[in-house]
């Protein structure tokens, strides 16, 4: 202790490499493909980096009521496409339910989104 009564300590701060980095939904995208509808949720670390091989479960919604729950795993670029087929016209909203991957804790948000389809489409 000094005279003035502080004391002062060198110290350095290092992350616990078993510590879980959040994972998090960068985006998810729309494609009307006429006879098929593509989802495609981008998967991300917390700098924004991809996540590979992250199992993403998904419920869609059309004009509010459940219209397909399902899951796939993300590739390189931390995406991951689910195809619903024969879509039907109306408002569709994607909810991420849960993201697994090794190493990394889902933060439970989906953001904002929303397509709508308009017209009649072949089931």
């Amino acid at each position: 202790m000094n005279e003035g009564g502080n004391i002062t300590a060198n110290f350095t701060l290092t992350a616990d490499e078993d510590e879980e980095q959040l994972a998090r939904v960068k985006n998810i995208s729309y494609k009307n493909r006429i006879l098929y509808l593509m989802i495609t949720p981008t998967i991300v670390d917390a700098s924004g980096h991809a996540i590979e091989n992250a199992l993403v479960s998904i419920n869609v919604y059309l004009n509010d009521d459940l219209y397909y729950s399902g899951s796939g795993r993300t590739g390189s670029k931390g995406t991951v496409s689910l195809k619903l087929t024969g879509p039907s016209a109306g408002t569709y909203k994607t909810v991420i339910e849960d993201v697994e991957a090794d190493g990394y804790l889902f933060d439970g948000i989906t953001p904002n989104n929303s397509y709508t389809l308009i017209g009649k489409f072949f089931r």
